[in-house]
Formats: C-alpha cells, sequence, structure tokens
C-alpha cells in the first residue's frame, strides 16, 4: 500500500511539471530571455514536491505531499497547509569593493537620462563579484543599499539585465538615507526608477530590492516573523513610520498592480496614494499639452 502511494504521489507530480512546461514554460518559454526559472524538488521515496517558478511575472509555486499515514485520508495535501518551520539565519554584510563606473556603463545609465553626477551621489559602482549565471566573476554594476553609513546590501545588475544580491544579506529599501527624517516618502519598483526620479528633482524615494510579484497574495497578513517576502519593509520600519503620506510609484501592470496591493496593506491603506502613470504616448502628449513640458527635459 505504501508502494502504492508513493507511486500516486511521484506520478501526480510529474503530472504537474509536464502540465507546467506545455502550458507555461512553452509559451513563452523561460520569457523573452529564455531563463530556466523553474525549480523542481522529488523526494527520493516521490512521496512529496515542492516546484517554484523565479519569474517574477509568473509566480507558479506549490507542492504536494502524502498525508500522515496516521490519519483518516490517503490523498495528497499542499504543502501549505504543513507548518514550516522559521529558521533564522545570521545576517551577511557584503565585502566588496566598490570601483569607478566603466564607460560602458556610464553610457548606459546616460541612455535613460541618468546623470554621472547621479549615480556618484548614490554610490552606483563597478564591482567585481561572481556571477551564478556564468559561474566565474566578471565586472558588474552595483546598487549599494546602505542603513545611515552601514553597507546592508548589494544588488548587482548586469548590462543584458540580469540580476541578483548578497548572499545572507539584510533586506532593506533602497536609498533610506534620502527619506531619513521625510514625512512624504515615494516607494519605486526598481532603483532605476529612483535614480530617473532624482534627475526630476526628487530625492525623498526609496525603492523595492526584489521587484514586484506576480499577483496578491490571498489571506490575511502574516506575522512580521513570517512576512519573508516582505521583510524589507519590517526591517526599514524605523524610516517608513515617520511618514504621514506614502505615495506608492509601481509600474501600471499586473505585477505592479499588485505590489502596490501589498505595499498598501503593510504601510496602512490611510497613508497611502497611488501615482498611476500615463500609459502610451498619446497618454504622455495628453499631460504635456495639459500641464506643460519643461524644454530641459523633452
Amino acid at each position: 500500500v505504501l508502494s502504492h502511494r508513493r507511486t500516486v504521489a511521484s506520478s501526480y507530480c510529474r503530472i504537474v511539471v509536464l502540465w507546467y512546461c506545455l502550458t507555461v514554460v512553452s509559451s513563452p518559454p523561460g520569457g523573452s530571455s529564455k531563463e530556466k526559472s523553474l525549480s523542481v524538488s522529488i523526494d527520493g521515496a516521490g512521496s512529496s514536491a515542492k516546484w517554484n517558478c523565479f519569474r517574477a511575472t509568473c509566480g507558479f509555486a506549490g507542492g504536494t505531499a502524502r498525508k500522515d499515514p496516521r490519519g483518516d485520508s490517503n490523498g495528497l495535501v499542499p504543502l501549505s497547509a504543513r507548518k514550516k518551520k522559521q529558521v533564522h539565519q545570521p545576517v551577511v554584510r557584503p565585502q566588496v569593493e566598490l570601483r569607478p563606473l566603466t564607460e560602458e556603463m556610464v553610457a548606459f545609465f546616460a541612455s535613460r537620462g541618468i546623470s554621472k553626477e547621479t549615480l556618484e551621489r548614490n554610490k552606483v559602482s563597478a564591482i567585481d563579484a561572481y556571477d551564478p549565471k556564468l559561474k566565474r566573476n566578471s565586472m558588474v554594476i552595483g546598487f549599494p543599499y546602505y542603513s545611515h553609513d552601514l553597507l546592508v546590501n548589494v544588488k548587482y545588475r548586469t548590462l543584458d539585465k540580469r540580476f541578483w544580491q548578497s548572499k545572507g544579506a539584510e533586506k532593506m529599501l533602497y536609498g533610506l538615507n534620502d527619506v531619513l527624517g521625510n514625512n512624504e516618502i515615494i516607494i519605486v519598483e526598481g532603483e532605476l526608477d529612483k535614480l530617473a526620479l532624482e534627475e526630476a528633482g526628487i530625492t525623498n524615494v526609496v525603492s523595492v530590492p526584489d521587484g514586484a510579484p506576480s499577483r496578491v497574495k490571498e489571506g490575511d497578513l502574516p506575522s512580521a516573523e513570517e512576512d519573508t517576502k516582505y521583510s524589507y519593509l519590517w526591517n526599514s520600519r524605523a524610516w517608513l513610520d515617520q511618514a504621514v503620506r506614502i505615495v506608492i510609484a509601481t509600474d501600471n501592470d499586473g505585477p505592479g498592480d499588485a505590489l502596490a496591493e501589498e505595499l498598501a496593506r503593510r504601510l496602512g491603506r490611510e497613508r497611502c496614494w497611488r501615482v498611476r502613470w500615463p500609459l502610451t504616448k498619446k497618454d504622455h502628449d495628453f499631460v504635456s499639452a495639459s500641464f506643460g513640458e519643461d524644454e530641459e527635459s523633452g
């Protein structure tokens, strides 16, 4: 009987993975970058499995396991129904050398309207870091995350748009030193968004470190200890609690809407405002005609 249950569980896991490959991965396969983003783990006995797609715009994740034989059912239960034990790992402080950006990196930012002065003020640097895809060190862009004068994390970016962060580092918002003492804080979806707003003269801006989720998670909010995906909010409470108004300026797409909702749920809707960006050139032209446009900004 036990062998039969293991066979059922193992077969079920393989069916789910096959379905995923045919319906999700195949259209498009791994997104525009063709990345291999699906992670699947099946135990040796075939009695449980977990799967997760690491693409932010996908969100396909789940698990299954055979119920305890002492129970009154022979079926499978979602792993989400099983209590997970929280294991708190010690925080690791990044040990990196911040170097001047290469000419190619400076040109990359310039093409997006971000000046060298803004990059220097935010200490955006070139870093010789281990690239998990290439499996060797390479020179990449580094966005240092500071808490006062303490370097707590670094987000790495390649010019071909691959991202990763310092392993084991503390998650916090990017740009916290710029909102210290401010009663109004703007939250954006990425480091480039923060830098772009600074070019427009707006500096009371922070960015989330992990981008946007694919959708809003159902159910009640977890406790601060269990809310690991949004730990950067809890770790930044000393800065966020001072704000009377928080302006959420995430992207106008599904993940951006999901992130805005998740932020508002945790920060308090009564003090949150939402920015709606113009979506098309026609929208941009309407805004320009209605409110004017700075000649220097084009």
